[in-house]
């Protein structure tokens, strides 16, 4: 066996290690690992026993849910954009594979530090403290999460078989996989990660953090849009995550395979069209609370006029993000200046939720989110125009200058 041969078995064994990964935390972990025990907890679920339900619980797993939902989103991006990338020979394939095993061993070890502190008491106690500066009395833990911990044990020996053969294969050495003009595997990581962060994580949670803080018919409709809307819903739940895999996945195929207009059209096309018919599912299925949850038409009114206002912004979020790896992937655009259009997006979001303070409900603060988004797409499409012109132009100079 010559040396191109065993390299060719390390960098299919380096896809067959990142597939099984994936598929681990994908199938058998998920994005809502600890969101579907704090449904469990917060919907007052048969499944539990009374004693269960109690704040110190609700504390413990909603701490771990922050920190497991950020590393997933880490790993199952990085992950699946290493695949590809290995896959399709996109340049900086090794570093991306690296950063996809390092993340997946972090994940798993989330989990692993949750189920074994899952019983200790002090830990929930200091947990709930510092979430809401209570010590409280003694209560009753829980055992959520599965006793045997095979899976998150699976993915560490994955992943540590996948970093050594991403050493031994060199595969950052590889000629093809460091063309000059080729697309990187981390410029599309970074936009992806750094959308996820200013999206999902910064521009949601300050969003809700100024929510909190106004009146208590404010706060009691944020917490009935998320529980029974949001955060109940198997589709609006889904990490962001979930739908960046979806469009970068896309984008790369289409512009493998076909030209890149014609890519770039399908890839904005396919996921908007796959955004309005969720939107419209969720329109004719919306649930009632009314009699169900509260009487009070105030705060229904409150609750469903933001509801339409979030889903509106679902489609122009989906939008927004599409066009970002649209630009990054088919239109070999600039990363840098998505990155600095996801810190405007962000910067635009923080001053329509300080405007939309002094406003009476909460739809107006995703009527913000989506005011911020139109305006990132419209310079993603002021972008892509200018990179069309210059290229365009420069065509025609070649042209002109071999005649």
């Amino acid at each position: 066996m010559d040396k191109a041969q065993k390299t060719y078995i390390r960098l299919v064994s380096i896809m067959v290690l990142l597939c099984l990964d994936f598929i681990c935390l994908l199938c058998f972990l998920g994005g809502g690992l600890f969101q579907d025990i704090l449904n469990l907890i917060s919907l007052n679920s048969d499944k539990l026993i009374e004693a269960e339900k109690n704040l110190y619980n609700m504390q413990y797993y909603l701490a771990f849910n922050m920190i497991y939902r950020f590393v997933f989103s880490f790993a199952i991006l990085a992950v699946f954009i290493a695949f590809t990338a290995v896959l399709f020979r996109l340049s900086k394939a090794g570093r991306i594979a690296i950063i996809a095993n390092l993340s997946s061993i972090a994940t798993a070890v989330v989990v692993i530090v949750a189920r074994l502190l899952e019983g200790n008491k002090s830990v929930h106690r200091k947990i709930t403290n510092l979430f809401l500066g209570i010590n409280g009395d003694d209560f009753v833990t829980m055992q959520a999460l599965p006793k045997l911990l095979v899976v998150p044990i699976i993915i560490i020996i994955l992943s540590l078989l996948c970093l050594a053969m991403v050493k031994s294969s060199k595969i950052e050495k590889i000629r093809l996989y460091n063309k000059a003009n080729a697309l990187s595997g981390t410029s599309i990581y970074m936009v992806a990660m750094y959308g996820y962060v200013g999206i999902d994580v910064l521009r949601n949670n300050l969003s809700y953090m100024i929510m909190n803080k106004k009146d208590l018919a404010c706060m009691n409709s944020l917490n009935y849009l998320r529980t029974f809307y949001i955060d109940n819903n198997k589709i609006l739940s889904l990490p962001i995550s979930y739908i960046l895999i979806l469009i970068i996945g896309l984008g790369i195929i289409t512009d493998k395979f076909l030209k890149k207009k014609i890519a770039g059209i399908i890839s904005v096309l396919i996921p908007t069209l796959i955004s309005i018919v969720i939107i419209v599912i969720n329109i004719i299925n919306k649930p009632v609370i009314l009699g169900n949850v509260t009487t009070d038409l105030n705060i229904c009114d409150m609750v469903d006029f933001a509801y339409f206002a979030f889903l509106a912004n679902f489609l122009i979020t989906c939008l927004y993000i599409n066009l970002m790896l649209v630009y990054i992937i088919s239109v070999r655009g600039n990363k840098t200046q998505m990155l600095i259009l996801i810190t405007i997006n962000i910067i635009l979001n923080l001053i329509g939720q300080i405007i939309a303070k002094n406003f009476s409900g909460i739809a107006i603060h995703f009527i913000m989110w989506s005011v911020a988004d139109i305006i990132s797409t419209i310079i993603v499409l002021i972008l892509m125009i200018n990179i069309h012109k210059y290229r365009k132009r420069k065509r025609r100079e070649a042209r002109e200058s071999k005649d």
